[in-house]
């Protein structure tokens, strides 16, 4: 991959306009888990998503195997990787046959410790509407405090199940009074719905 950002789009920009052959996907694979460079790697996860989100192209790239080369971006040595690993992971992870994938998001969860790597695992650790992700993820941004802003990037992704996590950060006792269960406490509240508001109540029972 070129150190010049122009060329690195422009190149996936062709790329995505091009018929998305086999040869391609394979180099791109290729390129993704065994490039020489970091930059190099993580741009090719970056095309693979930009295919993945081009149209007809979508349906060639979703018959393709990605999770292998998922797993070892996620547990590449470089952050960069990881980080664009997690964002061509995108829906996949809310697929519960791609199991290994998951799992190893989930072992991210608990062991990231790079702020990058913890942004991005903030959105994705939403995106299997799955209340054990949920959680995980809710534990991840308590742990790491000295990076406030992945309470509202979590936040941002919930969509409506602020109360459940919430429920489940409560069984642990000592963590009421902490920014990001209150900030979930007043999500639950602003729904104004007098059912789901008494469950905080009897939380604390």
């Amino acid at each position: 991959a070129s150190p010049n950002a122009w060329r690195r789009e422009t190149a996936r920009r062709l790329l995505s306009e091009r018929p998305c052959t086999d040869a391609t996907l394979s180099d791109l694979l290729r390129l993704a888990t065994r490039g020489p460079e970091p930059l190099a790697r993580a741009e090719a996860f970056r095309t693979l998503r930009a295919l993945a989100d081009s149209g007809d192209r979508a349906a060639a790239v979703a018959v393709v195997d990605l999770s292998a080369a998922l797993v070892a971006g996620l547990r590449d040595a470089s952050p960069v990787v990881r980080v664009a690993a997690l964002e061509a992971a995108g829906e996949r992870l809310a697929r519960p046959e791609d199991s290994a994938l998951r799992a190893t998001v989930r072992m991210a969860l608990l062991t990231e410790s790079q702020p990058e790597v913890l942004t991005a695992l903030a959105v994705a650790g939403t995106v299997p509407r799955d209340p054990a992700f949920d959680d995980l993820t809710a534990r991840m941004c308590l742990r790491s405090s000295a990076q406030p802003y992945l309470a509202e990037v979590f936040l941002g992704g919930l969509a409506g199940r602020e109360l459940e996590t919430l429920l489940g950060l409560l069984r642990t006792p000592g963590l009421a009074d902490r920014p990001l269960v209150l900030a979930l406490a007043r999500c639950v509240l602003a729904e104004r719905d007098p059912a789901r508001v008494a469950q905080i109540g009897r939380a604390h029972v």
